[in-house]
């Protein structure tokens, strides 16, 4: 119940936290140089040639940081991880993906998220918190790229500071972070397949 909660207190937040971007007149407007020129002209205007470069910066470490949080602190669907880690060997040992869906008729696992699993368990990992690590890891790994990507798009389409705010969003969204960090499956590859398509 303190979840729906915090969900819908999250999403009235945004929801403002936009409304006042788009009120403000400069919205659509790039973020003036932090460093006034008539003081330091050098600073300033290196900071505006390389602006997007710290905030690329900023945005994947605060990104990075909150699903290595997760990522660390919890170990996944725990059934669902264990059983994941007992096929991803025994499909590393066979590499028979047509024998797997001949026995396995109602499997809903696609193709190519039984070869990355079939890669993983090559690693012959021991323990199924190693494996665990790891699988989720690769989706922090996508996810960092989608934030990237979701900002240097929107930077050519909607301007630095609009970027800069979905970006951050979607860095800070508890649905994408924990995607990302706790389930094992690799919805953070497609998004951000998906995104370098369009």
């Amino acid at each position: 119940m303190l979840i729906c909660y915090y969900r819908f207190f999250l999403r009235i937040c945004a929801y403002v936290f936009l409304r006042r971007i788009y009120n403000n007149k400069s919205a659509f407007k790039d973020f003036n140089s932090i460093y006034p020129e008539d003081k330091n002209p050098q600073t300033a205007a290196h900071f505006n040639k390389y602006q997007y470069i710290y905030i690329a910066a900023i945005l994947g470490v605060v990104a990075l940081l909150v699903r290595l949080i997760v990522l660390f602190t919890t170990f996944g669907f725990g059934k669902e991880m264990v059983g994941l880690f007992d096929l991803s060997k025994s499909i590393s040992k066979t590499s028979d993906l047509t024998g797997y869906y001949l026995k396995n008729k109602t499997s809903n696992y696609a193709p190519g998220f039984l070869y990355l699993i079939s890669i993983l368990g090559a690693f012959n990992l021991k323990k199924v918190t190693d494996f665990s690590i790891l699988v989720r890891m690769i989706n922090v790994i996508f996810d960092i790229a989608v934030v990237l990507l979701i900002y240097f798009y929107g930077r050519k389409k909607v301007g630095n500071k609009l970027s800069t705010v979905y970006a951050g969003l979607y860095a800070l969204l508890p649905l994408a972070f924990i995607f990302s960090s706790m389930t094992n499956v690799f919805t953070s590859i497609t998004i951000c397949f998906s995104i370098v398509l369009i």
